[in-house]
């Protein structure tokens, strides 16, 4: 990312390493996350794009099960 920005998540201070489409924030916040704004882009610290992904692993493989069944 050019510009430095810091993570979306409610009382982290940590610069943003990924910038993504705000549909991921739904995801968020059903796993108890608090955004700080709503905004076009939602950025992203390392620890939490880390737990974004195992969440949306989760979420995808719950997805996959309820399609097959």
């Amino acid at each position: 990312m050019e510009k430095e920005r810091k993570c979306s998540i409610r009382n982290c201070e940590n610069n943003a390493i990924r910038s993504l489409s705000p549909i991921y924030s739904k995801i968020l916040i059903k796993a108890g996350f608090s955004l700080n704004e709503e905004s076009n882009r939602l950025y992203l610290c390392k620890e939490h794009y880390k737990e974004l992904k195992k969440l949306k692993s989760k979420e995808d493989r719950l997805e996959r099960w309820r399609l097959k069944g």
